[in-house]
């Protein structure tokens, strides 16, 4: 929360791994995300086919070396808001410092990386993000809401659901 408040644009690296959280704190960064194509692709697998334990264990081993804030892609929050609320507790308990739920139906979608995708409504969504903003025990822990709606039904709908989602 403190290097929200801060001027200015924060650079927050993408790691899947113990080592390269080392290297991005020894070179500086303030800051790492745990992204979903990038631990699909350290898998061996399409990001839809990795799973919420494969975030955890790999939250709780970059936890073990580097105390930097991690954001963890918790994808579409690996189903409805109580499925929702379960991951936020696990991968709170994991080390995350923040996550970051997203629009898109579960199970996710494999042709997303080919420009199909169709998204949830908007009030499923906002469900989904009052679950997860009452399942976190440390308040500090940071929910941020992302919208596909930009890609699938322009930039109007996009700033709609972001506004939406910030109520």
């Amino acid at each position: 929360r403190r290097l929200l408040r801060e001027p200015g644009i924060q650079l927050q690296p993408v790691v899947y791994d113990p080592m390269g959280a080392r290297i991005a704190e020894d070179v500086g960064f303030a800051m790492l995300a745990l992204g979903g194509f990038a631990v699909g692709a350290h898998l061996a697998i399409t990001e839809p086919l990795s799973s919420l334990d494969d975030f955890a264990r790999i939250t709780r081993s970059i936890r073990l070396v580097c105390k930097l804030p991690i954001m963890v892609d918790a994808g579409a929050g690996y189903g409805e808001p109580l499925h929702v609320m379960h991951t936020v507790r696990v991968l709170e308990q994991a080390g995350a410092s923040s996550l970051h739920l997203e629009d898109q139906y579960l199970p996710k979608r494999v042709q997303y990386h080919r420009g199909i995708e169709e998204i949830i409504p908007a009030g499923e969504m906002a469900l989904k993000i009052r679950a997860a903003l009452q399942a976190r025990t440390d308040p500090d822990l940071v929910v941020v809401a992302r919208t596909d709606a930009m890609r699938t039904d322009g930039y109007d709908e996009g700033i709609r659901r972001a506004r939406e989602y910030v109520q």
